[in-house]
């Protein structure tokens, strides 16, 4: 599934905002992510087969505000790469949470491009599972171009 997950008409979630006591949420523009919170759906769940192949471009939908997450199971041998833009003119978030099985192997190409006052971050939690899925099992690289007050993340 490539969709954006759009922010309005989402999935009710717990009206609790996280915090920037919470490792990833950090440098969150809590403001603006707890204007959305409520309207946001669970993460988007991908899971590839063991010896699959999946790549995937996510492009910007245009929103002031944009947060796309994904819960992302790698099962062993499976390989997965994901080539991401993050533009929102307010706040723009992709977080990841990838899980390694044997063998797997996940690549992230990411850019985060703004001006002006934008926030934004890309925040990945990788899970290697079992010892063979490990690095080089995964691999990140990340690109922020800025211009005016942007701050940007990458963790």
């Amino acid at each position: 599934m490539t969709e954006h997950r759009k922010l309005s008409g989402g999935q009710l979630r717990s009206e609790v905002v996280p915090t920037r006591k919470l490792e990833a949420y950090r440098y969150a523009d809590i403001d603006a992510l707890a204007s959305v919170w409520g309207a946001l759906a669970p993460p988007e769940r991908i899971e590839i087969a063991a010896q699959q192949k999946l790549q995937q471009i996510w492009l910007p939908s245009g929103e002031d505000i944009e947060v796309r997450r994904a819960e992302i199971m790698l099962e062993p041998g499976a390989e997965m790469a994901v080539f991401a833009l993050n533009t929102a003119r307010d706040y723009g978030r992709i977080e990841l949470d990838v899980t390694l099985r044997e063998g797997a192997r996940f690549s992230l190409h990411a850019a985060n491009l703004g001006t002006g006052t934008s926030t934004l971050e890309i925040v990945t939690t990788v899970n290697h599972a079992e010892p063979s899925a490990a690095v080089p099992g995964s691999e990140q690289v990340s690109s922020p171009m800025v211009a005016g007050a942007l701050t940007t993340t990458v963790g």
